[in-house]
């Protein structure tokens, strides 16, 4: 493993005040490299840190973060997205263009377009609620389609994963959820 990040209370120059946080930080398996944007905000003496993993299919990490550029319109990849979730058995449950609500509510013109459309596969959320109720709070699965720097994206992150690695679910339990689920968003993420 290899320490990605140190964190503690910080000074005014933004350094660690905190002897104790020595050593302590983010645990990041090791696999391919990781481009990483980090945003810090201070508050009073402490930090808080966001980090966004972009570009990679890292099936090395605790969580499978799937992303992808496509060669769509941003139309017609929330449209294949739509069609790969129904062709592989899921329910559509709702598509939603989040820049189209920013330009409703707030007034923001011109902002990257974002959405996401959410799906449901009935017996794989069965599998998951059969193993701990508390995994309704991550459902349902959902693939994001949003324009960056020109380009059209698609991303996912398990939500079994996510589960175990948030204490949701026990491992052993959603083993044969995580399994079953992988295979069929693989097919899903083969299809957009």
């Amino acid at each position: 493993m290899r320490t990605a990040l140190k964190h503690g209370p910080v000074d005014q120059t933004g350094r660690s005040s905190d002897s104790h946080s020595e050593g302590s930080g983010v645990q990041i398996p090791p696999g391919p490299p990781l481009l990483i944007s980090l945003h810090q905000m201070h508050f009073s003496n402490s930090v808080t840190i966001q980090i966004h993993f972009t570009e990679r299919v890292d099936k090395g990490a605790m969580i499978d973060i799937l992303e992808k550029d496509v060669p769509y319109s941003f139309d017609e990849a929330v449209k294949r997205v739509q069609e790969a979730f129904e062709v592989e058995g899921f329910s559509v449950f709702l598509t939603k263009e989040i820049h189209k609500i920013f330009k409703e509510k707030m007034g923001i013109e011109n902002y990257p377009k974002v959405a996401f459309v959410l799906g449901c596969s009935g017996p794989l959320a069965k599998m998951a609620l059969d193993a701990s109720m508390n995994m309704v709070l991550l459902m349902p699965c959902s693939v994001a389609v949003f324009e960056r720097n020109g380009k059209i994206s698609v991303a996912h992150l398990s939500i079994m994963k996510a589960g175990v690695e948030l204490g949701l679910a026990p491992s052993d339990k959603m083993q044969p959820v995580i399994e079953e689920t992988g295979k069929r968003v693989s097919k899903i993420w083969n299809r957009i």
